[in-house]
């Protein structure tokens, strides 16, 4: 589960960037909730690093972190 968003190009709006880290912050949100629910801990250990990378991804340098 593998999630690859491309990177808006860095002429994009302010809108869209801000809308980007909004989908991505939900996203983050989900798999987390997902892990809480995870019945064995290595599918748990799978979704709290799948969050983790995406949340670091957010939080670059140019973005407003979550």
């Amino acid at each position: 589960m593998r999630v690859t968003r491309t990177p808006l190009p860095t002429n994009a709006s302010p809108v869209a960037k801000q809308k980007e880290i909004a989908e991505q912050a939900q996203h983050v949100m989900r798999l987390r909730e997902f892990a809480a629910n995870a019945t064995t801990a290595r599918v748990k250990a799978r979704l709290l690093d799948e969050a983790a990378a995406l949340e670091r991804m957010v939080k670059r340098p140019g973005l407003i972190s979550i």
